[in-house]
């Protein structure tokens, strides 16, 4: 058999389990966020959330609905406080547990389609 006829089924076996795939990814860049973030009020680490902005896109945001900056402050520091990331190393995360989790979504679906 051609490989031309394993390729739809391999595509649409990646399509079907890539959303829940980098759900998951972002969810553990999440919880790398939640360990790090510093927490004063609480505020910041309770804003933390990951959202669906598209078929196999997900943000993680924090900071939405508070009344000042302090997700941006806390990130990048300002000339009074030191920057104490906790974004940067969620995002390093999710990208990590991204490659695996795609990487094993193809494999997948390649045993499936042949």
């Amino acid at each position: 058999m051609a490989l031309k006829s394993y390729l739809r089924p391999i595509a649409a076996a990646i399509g079907a389990a890539l959303d829940p795939a980098v759900k998951d990814a972002a969810e553990q860049g999440n919880a790398v966020r939640d360990r790090l973030v510093p927490v004063d009020t609480g505020a910041l680490k309770a804003s933390g959330v990951v959202v669906k902005v598209a078929q196999a896109r997900y943000q993680i945001r924090e900071g939405d609905g508070l009344p000042d900056a302090r997700a941006i402050f806390t990130e990048y520091g300002t000339s009074r406080q030191a920057a104490q990331p906790h974004m940067t190393p969620a995002a390093a995360a999710a990208k990590a547990a991204l490659s695996t989790a795609v990487a094993a979504v193809v494999k997948v679906a390649v045993r499936r389609g042949r």
